[in-house]
């Protein structure tokens, strides 16, 4: 069940924020639930069927989307929200503080630069550059049993 208030709280956060850094356009300000926090939670229905993990990467977590509400709703997952650009880690960090997210751990790095074991990775909107895209393909396509 959602915390009507703690989304409320944390859409109030995140405005101020995003005028300090400008996370998401303007014009997508009043469209914060709908584009942003809805598509996250979106991910309610991967973790209905494949049970909710202990723990989520979020790559290229940019202003926290889905890392944040994702922690919001799912205090019992921990989260690592990795973002290369430090302005907007800050500014996930200022949302954690502020919203009390003990499962929530913002870390300024690229992610060919970190170790660790994720139940789920998320990422929305980053290529990976590092990864031979047409062989990956092939290979997620073969092992695919249906």
């Amino acid at each position: 069940m959602i915390n009507k208030q703690d989304f409320e709280k944390y859409s109030q956060f995140f405005i101020e924020e995003n005028h300090k850094v400008n996370l998401i356009s303007k014009n997508d300000e009043k469209f914060l639930w709908e584009k942003h926090i809805c598509d996250s939670l979106s991910l309610e229905k991967f973790f209905d069927k494949y049970d909710v993990p202990e723990n989520l990467l979020d790559i290229g977590t940019g202003g926290g989307f889905p890392s944040v509400p994702l922690a919001i709703k799912y205090p019992q997952i921990k989260i690592t929200a990795i973002d290369s650009i430090g302005k907007k880690i800050r500014a996930v960090q200022n949302l954690k503080e502020k919203l009390n997210l003990e499962n929530l751990t913002p870390i300024c790095a690229r992610v060919e630069n970190t170790n660790g074991e994720f139940d789920v990775v998320t990422r929305k909107a980053v290529i990976l550059s590092h990864l031979n895209q047409k062989k990956h393909r092939k290979k997620s396509i073969r092992h695919k049993k249906f």
